[in-house]
């Protein structure tokens, strides 16, 4: 199961957050920005296309000056920092999607998501977890094990989506790091 915290975020921030990415979106021109700070995604489950205008960036390589204020909020409540990974931002337009996938790490380790939706789109962009599709406000925090099989619908409409994952790495055997039972 995903894990929904609604209004994680202040507006405010978030607007900063959605503005920077826009910039960094409309000067990044068609450079690949695509790293491997994160965790490889291996399919489990059959590969959908994801659209192809979909973009994201790692934050570890790229300063993203609103970054510590989300990660500070994160670690004070969750206290989860030693095993914080580096976060992700994700960048759609309308017309682009995440394929089907699931992430596979070392036996005995979960790859715990902190997304929180910066900037929701107009229609669509519904990150779907284990078959359980979540319908997220702008603000709102999800929190899921990478490992089960997720994407998202499709984005419509004039308004991009802006997605800020944050990535920790926790052992299977730590059970206070379930998405279920976490509180912030």
């Amino acid at each position: 199961m995903a894990k929904v915290i609604p209004n994680y975020l202040e507006d405010k921030l978030c607007f900063q957050i959605s503005d920077w990415a826009s910039d960094w979106y409309r000067n990044s021109g068609s450079k690949p920005l695509y790293t491997t700070g994160a965790p490889k995604i291996v399919s489990n489950v059959p590969m959908t296309p994801t659209g192809k205008l979909r973009r994201w960036v790692d934050l570890n390589k790229v300063h993203c000056p609103y970054l510590a204020a989300v990660t500070n909020k994160l670690f004070s409540e969750f206290k989860l920092e030693q095993y914080y990974q580096g976060s992700i931002l994700n960048y759609y337009i309308p017309g682009t999607k995440v394929g089907l996938h699931a992430h596979k790490l070392d036996t005995g380790k979960a790859d715990l998501r902190f997304n929180i939706l910066v900037q929701k789109p107009q229609i669509g962009g519904n990150p779907i977890v284990d078959n359980v599709t979540y319908c997220l406000n702008q603000t709102d925090l999800l929190i899921f094990d990478a490992r089960k099989p997720h994407k998202t619908d499709a984005v419509e409409g004039t308004k991009d989506r802006i997605l800020l994952s944050c990535i920790f790495v926790v052992p299977d055997t730590n059970t206070h790091c379930h998405p279920d039972t976490l509180q912030p």
